[in-house]
């Protein structure tokens, strides 16, 4: 029977510097060691025991796309296996895992793009499932950058966790980011108005167009001037009440953008910073609207021309342009999943998808022979699963899941004519297959309970027994070994615990 006394396992002292919750049970559990010069967590014997078992269960629920678990000490990863056995078609798709860092790392690669991101979600998804099994409650948060689409797996964060980011949220469960898709229409209707030049001296912002000609900012449309890093620009055009997002305007132009200089607009398009406007551009112009402005019917815009705008201009008939969604979503916009109202969130990311992998894209030797005996290249992606912020997480729950936990039960006592009562109890579960662990310090020590499924503290007359639920109940100690076996979930089969909702 494994003993307390013989572990590494130094409980009930708060780390220092340390704010995450879940964290700091980790340690004050005398599973890891919190190092505040590196901001990093030490995992002592049972926390290095509680990330096995969660890689094997993560692996488990991944079993129908048979995972590869590899060892590649190189930059590359699995990579450099990749490109020495992918030949043909028949070899894919292909998905390998491996640990790289704190992360558990999965790199899929697929006949093409479109089987490529089918696979990736459909694996998120299944971890997604695992996760919630075991208790959290977890969601999907999507966002758009320059390489393409990247997905996480979250729970809702506070602050001072290790890894957080803010973002959006919805009371139906949805979170998201500002660069998230969006569906955004309803452009402002009104009649239709002839096209105005109207003088507008020293007005360069939306703010001050607004309170000149007393509108609001949903009626004008801003020309925004971004550049890429050769120089070459790229004009935005979104509603005066919406923000570009920059990620989404990168993906959707296929360049790294950044918001032109004065001198790039001067280089450009001369000294029009503040009265730039659709109409009138010069030839070869990059010309993206946003979804906001497809369709407008009245608005103000600039007129290329200093101290000038013009009033009444209309989409279709005085400009148009190509449509993508590149406005970031705020607070208080339409939620995608319900219409309700966003509201700023914050979330801790458990797990990261994205759909590309900017290595391999770059390899040359990544090639395969498809069955017309061409060479073609595979589409790549990547999943990293972030172990430590998962185990943290775990230890928010009431108890950790029994199919992650070192010991199904652990039994402590105070006195130490208590402790041949204690080693009975747990022979007696060991006998039936389950895994004990005795906490045999005694005194103040074993006042700090194990976060196994069960618990057993010897007291005097009977046991204390505490559920995986948290509930505790007085019994004798045959009873409590009655209930735990009665109660103790098949091999592979997570009961007992609250199972929480996972959203794609």
């Amino acid at each position: 029977m494994l003993k307390s006394s013989e572990l590494l396992a130094p409980r009930g002292k708060t780390p220092s510097k340390l704010k995450d919750g879940g964290v700091i049970a980790m340690v004050k559990a005398g599973f890891a060691i919190w190092n505040p010069n590196a901001h990093t967590v030490m995992r002592l014997p049972l926390g290095e025991d509680m990330d096995r078992r969660l890689e094997v269960y993560l692996i488990e629920a991944l079993a129908s796309w048979y995972p590869q678990r590899v060892h590649c000490p190189v930059p590359e990863g699995a990579l450099a296996i990749a490109v020495r056995h992918i030949k043909r078609s028949i070899q894919l798709p292909a998905l390998f895992l491996q640990r790289r860092g704190d992360d558990l790392e999965l790199q899929g690669y697929c006949l093409d793009e479109e089987e490529g991101a089918s696979m990736a979600i459909s694996v998120l998804r299944a971890l997604g499932i695992a996760l919630a099994e075991v208790g959290l409650t977890v969601r999907r948060w999507d966002e758009t950058v320059r390489q393409g689409t990247r997905c996480r797996l979250v729970r809702d964060g506070e602050k001072g966790a290790l890894s957080l980011l803010d973002g959006l949220g919805c009371s139906c469960g949805w979170r998201g980011a500002a660069s998230s898709s969006m569906e955004f229409g309803g452009a402002p209707v009104e009649d239709e108005a002839e096209l105005a030049r109207v003088h507008t001296p020293g007005v360069s912002t939306i703010d001050s167009l607004c309170d000149f000609l007393s509108i609001s900012p949903e009626k004008t449309v801003k020309t925004m001037c971004f550049s890429d890093l050769d120089g070459k620009g790229v004009i935005a055009l979104i509603r005066g009440d919406r923000s570009v997002s920059l990620d989404k305007l990168s993906a959707a132009v296929g360049a790294d953008l950044h918001p032109s200089s004065d001198d790039e607009l001067r280089d450009l398009l001369g000294n029009l910073a503040g009265y730039l406007g659709p109409i009138g551009l010069p030839e070869g112009i990059v010309l993206l609207a946003d979804r906001s402005v497809e369709g407008i019917s009245w608005s103000v815009v600039g007129a290329n021309e200093r101290d000038y705008h013009l009033t009444g201009a209309r989409w279709g008939r005085d400009f148009s342009a190509s449509v993508a969604d590149i406005a970031a979503m705020e607070p208080g916009d339409m939620c995608p999943l319900c219409g309700a109202p966003l509201f700023e969130a914050s979330v801790t990311p458990l797990a990261t998808l994205e759909l590309w992998n900017e290595v391999a894209d770059s390899e040359p030797s990544l090639t395969y022979v498809d069955e017309e005996r061409k060479k073609a290249r595979p589409f790549c992606w990547t999943t990293r699963v972030h172990m430590t912020t998962l185990e943290g997480a775990m230890f928010d729950l009431s108890s950790l899941p029994g199919v992650v936990s070192p010991a199904e039960v652990s039994i402590r006592f105070e006195r130490e004519e208590d402790e041949a009562r204690a080693a009975s109890v747990g022979m007696k579960l060991e006998s039936e297959g389950l895994s004990v662990l005795l906490d045999d310090e005694g005194g103040k020590a074993s006042m700090r309970a194990f976060p196994f499924p069960w618990d057993i503290a010897i007291v005097e007359g009977g046991v204390e027994l505490r559920r995986p639920d948290g509930e505790t109940e007085s019994k004798d100690e045959n009873g409590a070994v009655e209930e735990i076996l009665k109660k103790r979930p098949q091999k592979n089969v997570i009961g007992g615990y609250k199972k929480g909702p996972f959203r794609l």
